[in-house]
């Protein structure tokens, strides 16, 4: 783990907020995106944008049964992880991996949207698919043309191709910013639509608009607000 990621400088305003978290996760259907805005850790502080980290939903017990995976052999030795509250894959820290609600929310900031426009095979092999991937290397040098190592938003490209994240080059690479994932979302030009949004603050949370998401995307990007057209 990088140290910046290893360096904690206050708790996350929605870690300890199960309300606030059961109120977001309960709206969540597998393949949903989850964005995370983080600025407990010195990773999240002192980096550019808004939201910093990405993660797709897979859901509990019910819904994998529901969407008829529940018994493919990418999943079953994850049965007993699930029923302990592992409900979506991420890929943070050291590797893709399974977390449950309070790892995931570890936030200040959540923003849930819904995968759309995919058929039902092409959610089910996209979740098998996920569930593959858990062990798979963190990529920290942020390369997309490493397919051996896969950072947040490079799982969500990866798995889901189709969903039209938007690429931009920067530092002499191209990367997948989850703000521009947000953005371009809002805007219709990705195959996610925003379902809710909540914000902490020090002891509360609120349900926040998507125009005050957006305004704090723009905030996080001074020179792109005051260059647009």
């Amino acid at each position: 783990m990088p140290i910046t990621r290893g360096t904690v400088l206050r708790a996350a305003y929605l870690q300890d907020q199960p309300a606030a978290q059961d109120y977001l996760l309960s709206q969540a259907r597998p393949l949903d995106l989850i964005l995370i805005s983080n600025k407990s850790r010195l990773s999240g502080a002192g980096g550019e944008g808004y939201f910093g980290h990405s993660a797709f939903y897979t859901g509990d017990e019910a819904q994998l049964r529901a969407l008829g995976v529940w018994h493919h052999p990418a999943i079953t030795p994850y049965h007993a992880r699930i029923r302990a509250g592992g409900l979506a894959i991420e890929s943070l820290d050291i590797a893709v991996r399974l977390s449950d609600a309070p790892t995931l929310m570890e936030a200040d900031a959540a923003a849930l949207f819904r995968t759309t426009g995919i058929s039902r095979a092409r959610r089910q092999d996209a979740v098998i698919r996920l569930f593959s991937e858990i062990g798979r290397p963190f990529d920290n040098t942020f390369r997309l043309e490493d397919e051996s190592a896969w950072y947040c938003t490079e799982l969500i490209w990866r798995v889901l191709p189709e969903a039209n994240l938007p690429l931009t080059r920067s530092y002499g690479r191209l990367v997948i910013w989850p703000d521009e994932v947000a953005t371009k979302s809002l805007l219709g030009r990705t195959k996610f639509r925003l379902v809710d949004y909540i914000q902490g603050v020090p002891g509360g949370w609120s349900v926040d608009t998507r125009d005050q998401m957006a305004a704090r995307i723009l905030a996080r990007w001074p020179v792109a607000a005051g260059t647009a057209e």
